[in-house]
């Protein structure tokens, strides 16, 4: 049987998965599989656009306000699915992507940019490439890691006898 990490932690507090996973096999219940979700980065947290405005000097670039809740960055960006409301992940400067790519700000075609939204492909999350931005869920809190929200779809198979 597959049992969610998210639907789990509705009902009670959980420690991490893997502890999860072990506090359950000491008490008998067989965990046959851990399925954790892969993360590569640190410093990519949920950033909510609240803003979005064409730039100045570029046809194909748009700058938009990311809230991470305590705080709002300018971003330049030039993903087509980039709109006001959307919530995304956001790269702060600092973060080190997959292929050793650091995140920090900078001037893109004359405006600055702090930061960067990304798509999954980007993050390492997958292989295929991807023309737009992560879309993720509307009812997650702007600032939180990515990580944290990744280890939340964690699901554990469980052998029941």
């Amino acid at each position: 049987m597959r049992v969610s990490f998210d639907w789990l932690s509705d009902f009670i507090d959980l420690p991490a998965p893997t502890e999860l996973a072990a506090l359950l096999t000491s008490l008998g219940a067989e965990v046959e599989e851990l399925h954790l979700p892969q993360t590569l980065v640190r410093g990519v947290v949920v950033g909510r656009v609240m803003e979005v405005w064409k730039h100045p000097d570029a046809d194909k670039l748009q700058v938009c306000q990311v809230s991470v809740g305590d705080a709002c960055f300018s971003v330049v960006c030039g993903a087509p699915n980039l709109r006001s409301g959307l919530t995304v992940a956001y790269a702060r400067p600092g973060a080190v992507l997959p292929g050793d790519f650091k995140i920090s700000e900078r001037k893109v075609r004359g405006v600055l940019s702090a930061g960067m939204l990304c798509a999954r492909d980007e993050l390492g999350l997958t292989a295929q490439k991807e023309e737009g931005l992560w879309e993720l869920r509307g009812d997650l809190l702007p600032g939180i890691s990515l990580d944290a929200m990744l280890e939340r779809e964690a699901s554990m198979e469980l052998s029941i006898t």
